[in-house]
């Protein structure tokens, strides 16, 4: 694959065909909403919050070991309460992440090039479909 910007506009190698794209964090810049999403939870067990730096040092898959890492230990709760939790913060406002600059515009192009394009994804499909479509992106996915 090969993407180039010319005078502001993706050059687009013609032997591409297709791209598998990730959602949250690639096309979606969500960071800074995960961070607060999961600040929620720190703050209700009296946990220290995080920030960006933080996260980015604390992040892993899997992601239990990520809530390990923040001081989780699942001996009162159980793992899939708390992300449980979690993602219950995340889909309350889906609207609030918006895609990161050009991310629209390169889907874009590409599918007007005949690219075929999906979103593989972690995320439930619901949710997911609502937020692609929030954005922009679902009319652009061949496959989500």
């Amino acid at each position: 694959m090969h993407v180039e910007t010319v005078n502001g506009r993706y050059s687009i190698n013609s032997a591409l065909s297709a791209v598998i794209w990730d959602w949250n964090g690639t096309l979606l810049d969500d960071v800074d909403y995960v961070i607060v999403c999961m600040n929620r939870l720190l703050a209700r067990r009296g946990m220290p919050s995080l920030d960006r730096d933080r996260y980015r040092r604390t992040f892993c898959f899997p992601v239990e070991e990520y809530y390990r890492k923040l001081g989780f230990y699942f001996q009162e709760e159980s793992f899939a309460e708390i992300s449980g939790e979690f993602i219950d913060h995340y889909y309350r406002d889906l609207e609030i992440p918006a895609p990161h600059e050009g991310a629209l515009k390169l889907v874009s192009e590409l599918g007007a090039a005949g690219v075929t394009q999906c979103i593989l994804s972690a995320m439930e499909i619901g949710p997911l479909r609502r937020q692609l479509a929030l954005c922009g992106f679902l009319e652009h996915m061949q496959f989500v």
